[in-house]
């Protein structure tokens, strides 16, 4: 397989370079078209005349007559007259049997024609011609298909790097896809076998009841969640996930998922202080939002260990900003720069799917989602 074989700017190069000999095709084809709808058309124009050089028809092309007589022509007008002559004296095929009935073509220096020799005597050196200048209308010709093959490589050329870009990035998103779903396997396993484990001691008697059932519920909660940030991701990967936006007042979206995580907090002894003193109105949907309200909050909570501060940040004109904070051990540079990863395993494990989610959410709305860290404090900040 070639070396470049898995190189997005390599394939684009050859998406290029084929549509660029696609379109020279079509510019060649057309010209070859255009020119045998001419030459018919001339040919036409030229056979309508009789004998006396009287049209028979309206012709398609307009016919002009010239007189040859040795090294002189008539009439002598232009220089379209000393090629033409040129063509006929230097013309091997010319025989008896051609005059009346032979349409010829001759093309040189940007001059091009087609002529019917009506009468010749070769004794007197004598010929009469019938003859059509295309010069014009083959220019013309040679402009169009240049503009249609023009035409063609940039609306070709568009659609198949459009198609190259969904391609790759269909490609990207399966390849995080299987990484997720090997990871979410690995998720789902534990509390599977947590539950497993303390069924068969209450089963067997090895352990109490009172001890395990609540162990087996939080194994329960934990896979609930996961299952549901899968198929939140796989909704909206596959486009079936689509907001459906109003005007929302953000502060009362944050106020209810703050009661949510209450009992929470209190079991950590996390303190949690929610600052927003004014409206923060803003088109979103209102699931979405609360979905990444709360994955915020959460992992806020889960990391914290003194506090959890929720505050507005900057309010520009069309924007706001949610700011969420916490005091707990912050993540190390890798762990920051793969916080918004699905499943992805840091060095305490896993950070789970709850930030990628939000991060599609947000993105889906013509948001962000960031995570920094401000010297000990761990702040995860959503604009909208």
């Amino acid at each position: 397989m070639s070396p470049f074989a898995y190189r997005p700017w390599w394939s684009y190069v050859k998406v290029t370079v084929s549509t660029l000999a696609v379109s020279l095709g079509v510019f060649l084809a057309a010209l070859l078209a255009s020119g045998a709808v001419i030459g018919a058309a001339a040919s036409s124009a030229l056979r309508d005349y009789d004998a006396n050089a009287m049209p028979i028809h309206r012709p398609s092309l307009p016919v002009q007559t010239m007189t040859i007589v040795h090294e002189w022509h008539y009439p002598h007008d232009y220089f379209f007259d000393d090629f033409l002559a040129a063509h006929y004296r230097g013309n091997r095929m010319l025989d008896e049997d051609a005059v009346g009935n032979q349409v010829f073509h001759f093309s040189a220096w940007g001059s091009d024609g087609y002529y019917l020799v009506t009468d010749r005597d070769v004794v007197a050196g004598k010929a009469q011609l019938l003859f059509v200048d295309t010069t014009f209308a083959h220019s013309v010709a040679r402009f169009a298909c240049a503009v249609a093959a023009l035409l063609a490589f940039v609306v070709l050329l568009g659609f198949r790097l459009g198609y190259r870009r969904y391609v790759l990035g269909r490609d990207r998103v399966d390849a995080a896809l299987e990484s997720s779903f090997a990871n979410a396997s690995h998720e789902l396993k534990t509390p599977l076998m947590a539950i497993r484990g303390y069924a068969e001691g209450v089963q067997t008697g090895a352990v109490a009841g009172d001890f395990a059932l609540p162990r087996i519920i939080k194994a329960s909660d934990r896979m609930a969640d996961t299952v549901d940030g899968i198929l939140k991701i796989s909704r909206a990967d596959s486009g079936l996930k689509q907001p459906v936006l109003g005007m929302w007042e953000v502060r009362e979206i944050v106020y209810d998922e703050a009661r949510m995580v209450e009992d929470a907090c209190r079991e950590k002894s996390v303190a949690l202080d929610v600052r927003l003193p004014r409206p923060l109105l803003r088109p979103c949907d209102e699931s979405m939002t609360a979905t990444v309200v709360r994955n915020m909050l959460g992992n806020a909570v889960r990391h914290a260990e003194g506090f959890v501060r929720v505050a507005e940040g900057r309010v520009l004109k069309g924007e706001i900003e949610l700011v969420v904070e916490n005091d707990g051990q912050p993540p190390s540079p890798d762990e920051l720069a793969h916080a918004f990863d699905r499943f992805y395993k840091g060095e305490n494990g896993s950070t789970g799917i709850g930030l990628a989610v939000s991060r599609e959410y947000a993105e889906l709305m013509g948001g962000e989602i960031t995570m920094e860290v401000v010297g000990s404090i761990t702040r995860v900040t959503l604009r909208l």
